[in-house]
């Protein structure tokens, strides 16, 4: 939840930012989709942690093998939807990194982009470890 906040306020740093500084003609399409991409991509994250909560609430934080079955299929489903959307949205914020669009909003981009990095690294090892220890398919 605490990446979820820290995404929000950098991507609200990166709008605010872009908004104060109209990007080229060039850089606003990128920035629309990113703005786009970004309800999306909280919304998908926002649905893992739902998850993620419900089975904390019960379960043995050592032992996977105390979630129960419905709520461990949900979590694996909804990781699953995060990780195309979660991938996209970063594709859409290193095109615009490399577009040369970031002037003015480098650390905000960076940070948002590390963040997106991290939270898609923490989902894959979370499938891959579902697949392994509960034999999901």
């Amino acid at each position: 939840m605490k990446n979820l906040l820290l995404g929000a306020v950098v991507a609200i740093g990166l709008v605010a930012n872009a908004q104060a500084q109209m990007p080229p003609e060039l850089c606003r399409p990128k920035y629309q989709k990113i703005s786009d991409d970004f309800y999306i991509y909280n919304e998908k994250s926002a649905l893992v942690n739902a998850v993620m909560d419900r089975i904390a609430s019960y379960a043995d934080g050592r032992n996977v093998m105390s979630i129960r079955r419905r709520d461990a299929q949900d979590w694996y489903d909804a990781m699953r939807a995060f990780d195309p959307v979660a991938q996209s949205f970063l594709q859409q914020l290193l095109e615009y990194r490399a577009s040369g669009c970031d002037v003015g909003q480098v650390n905000e981009l960076k940070k948002m982009i590390d963040n997106t990095t991290n939270q898609l690294k923490i989902n894959r090892d979370r499938i891959n470890a579902m697949i392994q220890r509960l034999q999901y398919p």
